[in-house]
């Protein structure tokens, strides 16, 4: 029963999710005056979310007091500059999804506009050299982000301020870390048989347990994965089916060894039916193979995943069922599902773990405010369906706008139904070259720019064009630019390799930030 005010929570799940949650919430227990108790059972099995994640993952990092050099000695960490896509326009074309900004302004034009005002007038649409963690990830180079002079005019470009880049990390080495944390911090674990679930009018009473009893709490989180134990079994949370828009339902993964110089970005490969993803950390790469069942069998999946793993494989591949979608509301009565439990957008962009921490990070400020009135938790309930939503939108974008020739999967989903917002962001950027989005949207301009570009959405670049006249500024204006990024990543000192082995050798002299 919940309270003006949660004074024991339980999180159910000892996986990635309940232990982001658990190094979250156990951070100022203390002071809150909370006990912070993860259950882990073996009657709900770990998914284990991916290993890739974007550069908020920062966030996580700094709240609970982790520095990434952790992760790089413990956790086999890499960096991350983005996300290359390879066949997902026509077989055998790529294009990369770089963090950060690209470019510089021109005055007070932005430098897209600039980039669409000429682009009728290039030969080649390519904005990855604009995009300084693309031109660092395509030369293989590693270095943080600089802080920009204290002198700098307004006008003066310095591509390697405009760096960013999240992490590779295996994610039950970083469970392991983040345990240490919580319990650290006065989270208690306790491993146990779950046999069922206590509810009354005012949500969950208590968990029963086949070994200890009850176990009562003001607060329970759902981060039993898919299988959503509290959320959707107990409680019957409405689920929001989103295979229409999403229509892959099932994913193979495994590891292989990996002896060359790991990658600083995840790898898409598109295929017949799905599309799979190449993440390589410090001594092995994580394969897997993302499908739509109606358009490929799982022997058919498993054959073209082994065909093309590179290396010798670790262990056998394993398969996972899931359905697209979220829970309307995660947060509902005194339960709150985080992770899986809450929904699934599949790995095309890295968003799994970030939603985790993002909304552990909001229950603990909703602790920290005090009462947890239903004002609270529909705040906490309307965020989360517009993030998912614009999440879903971003992740459909790649579907939908793909220019393969073949039919079955992909002929379909150039005919799918799309949301209406999405519709409107497509229509809106074939006739004006601009998108409309809100201010905290976590995929920026910057990224639908990158992805439609990229898969050579059709925009009407004519009549976006410039007069010849000042097309010709631009164009040198553009040149200016590209040869300042290229330069400046050129010269970044490390290959990636090189720079991991500083970190683990902790001689690098940087300071450590996102």
């Amino acid at each position: 029963m919940m309270g003006p005010r949660a004074k024991r929570i339980i999180i159910l799940g000892g996986g990635t999710a309940g232990w982001v949650c658990g190094s979250i919430l156990a951070r100022n227990a203390r002071s809150l005056g909370l006990d912070v108790v993860v259950v882990d059972t073996a009657e709900i099995p770990t998914i284990g979310v991916g290993e890739a994640s974007i550069p908020t993952i920062y966030d996580l990092l700094r709240h609970v007091g982790i520095d990434d050099r952790e992760l790089v000695s413990r956790a086999g960490a890499t960096f991350k500059y983005g996300i290359e896509f390879e066949g997902w326009s026509v077989p055998g074309d790529r294009y990369m999804h770089g963090f950060g900004s690209m470019g510089a302004p021109l005055g007070e034009l932005e430098f897209f506009n600039a980039w669409a005002a000429a682009a009728n007038y290039f030969t080649s649409r390519d904005l990855g050299p604009f995009v300084p963690a693309v031109a660092a990830a395509r030369k293989g180079r590693f270095g943080r982000v600089r802080s920009r002079p204290a002198d700098a005019l307004d006008h003066q470009y310095f591509p390697l301020c405009e760096l960013s880049y999240a992490l590779h990390f295996d994610a039950s080495l970083l469970a392991r870390l983040l345990r240490e944390k919580a319990m650290a911090d006065g989270a208690r674990h306790l491993s146990l048989q779950v046999a069922g679930v206590e509810t009354d009018e005012t949500g969950i009473v208590a968990l029963t347990t086949s070994d200890s009893g009850r176990l009562d709490a003001d607060l329970f989180v759902d981060c039993s994965g898919l299988y959503g134990f509290l959320s959707r079994k107990a409680l019957g949370g409405r689920f929001d089916d989103w295979r229409a828009y999403l229509p892959c339902d099932r994913a193979i993964a495994v590891q292989s060894r990996r002896h060359t110089e790991p990658r600083p970005y995840t790898r898409s490969v598109a295929h017949r039916a799905g599309w799979r993803w190449e993440i390589q950390l410090q001594d092995r790469t994580g394969n897997g193979n993302v499908y739509c069942s109606d358009f490929m069998n799982d022997d058919q999946a498993e054959t073209l995943l082994r065909d093309q793993v590179e290396g010798e494989l670790i262990g056998q591949p394993r398969k996972i069922e899931f359905a697209t979608g979220r829970l309307s509301a995660p947060w509902h009565a005194n339960c709150i599902a985080i992770g899986l439990s809450a929904g699934f957008l599949e790995p095309l962009e890295s968003t799994s773990i970030h939603l985790i921490y993002k909304y552990a990070l909001r229950l603990e400020e909703a602790l920290r405010g005090g009462e947890l009135s239903p004002v609270v938790r529909e705040r906490f309930n309307a965020a989360w369906r517009a993030e998912t939503e614009e999440i879903r939108d971003f992740l459909m974008a790649h579907y939908v706008v793909n220019q393969r020739s073949e039919d079955g999967f992909w002929s379909s989903m150039r005919a799918a139904r799309r949301p209406t917002t999405l519709e409107d962001k497509l229509e809106s950027f074939a006739r004006t070259g601009w998108i409309a989005l809100p201010d905290e949207a976590l995929f920026g301009h910057d990224s639908w720019f990158q992805v439609l570009i990229g898969q050579k959405f059709q925009v009407d670049y004519k009549g976006l064009a410039t007069s010849p006249q000042r097309a010709s500024s631009l164009l040198q204006f553009l040149e200016n630019v590209g040869r300042a990024v290229d330069i400046e990543t050129s010269s970044l000192p490390h290959s990636h390799g090189q720079y991991l082995q500083q970190l683990r050798l902790q001689t690098d002299p940087s300071p450590v930030a996102g």
